[in-house]
């Protein structure tokens, strides 16, 4: 995110070096990780802050209940989200005994995952009949499995140096609620300069809600 900033910057003198990050769902992740590192990573840009909405924080922590049998909690697309996020995992860390976690039909779905879209991969686990509970033959809650899931997911809960504004929505069933909240929670405990925002939509409609709240966080940044 940082870099397209820099890169437009590049062709275009007479863009504002002032610039602000936002994202929703996997762009709410970026977001945050772009804040964190925008005034260091790009010091001759003016970075003012960011807003983050449905924003997938916390998951290393509830990746840790997965094991055989997880039940069906009715997360939309949670099967095909784990699956990304293991075949994720192989890449960054090739010497992680990920697959040794993976039923049979746990890794085909995986190898599946590199080469299908998300709402595709989401009718094909419905197709198969494949929750999280039948992906995993062992429990993720394993030292260096959670170490993993921390390096490579974990959101930043300090060292902010500009405004945040989350916003989530209280319904969502794709990224629930209580994981933005503690998102925000931590942040606020660290001294962080953070705002939450709920809505009544879920996590796509809550997006459309939060727009003008948004905007007003921006425009009163920029």
């Amino acid at each position: 995110m940082i870099d397209m900033v820099r890169a437009a910057t590049s062709v275009d003198a007479n863009l504002s070096r002032r610039w602000m990050a936002v994202g929703h769902s996997q762009g709410g992740h970026a977001t945050m990780f772009a804040a964190h590192a925008a005034t260091r990573y790009a010091p001759e840009l003016d970075f003012r802050g960011a807003s983050a909405t449905g924003t997938p924080a916390n998951l290393e922590l509830a990746l840790l209940i997965g094991g055989p049998g997880f039940p069906n909690i009715g997360l939309d697309g949670l099967t095909a989200f784990a699956a990304y996020i293991v075949d994720g995992l192989r890449v960054a860390w090739p010497d992680l005994p990920i697959d040794d976690h993976l039923t049979p039909a746990g890794a085909e779905f995986v190898r599946e995952s590199e080469t299908t879209c998300f709402l595709p991969l989401v009718r094909r686990a419905a197709e198969v009949g494949i929750g999280v509970g039948e992906m995993l033959s062992r429990p993720l809650a394993e030292p260096r499995i959670h170490d993993a899931l921390n390096d490579y997911l974990a959101v930043p809960t300090s060292g902010y140096d500009r405004p945040l504004f989350l916003g989530h929505g209280l319904p969502d069933q794709t990224v629930p609620f209580p994981l933005g909240a503690k998102l925000a929670a931590d942040l606020i405990a660290n001294g962080q300069d953070v705002t939450l925002a709920a809505y009544p939509g879920e996590h796509r409609l809550s997006f459309t809600q939060a727009t003008p709240d948004v905007l007003a966080f921006v425009r009163a940044h920029l």
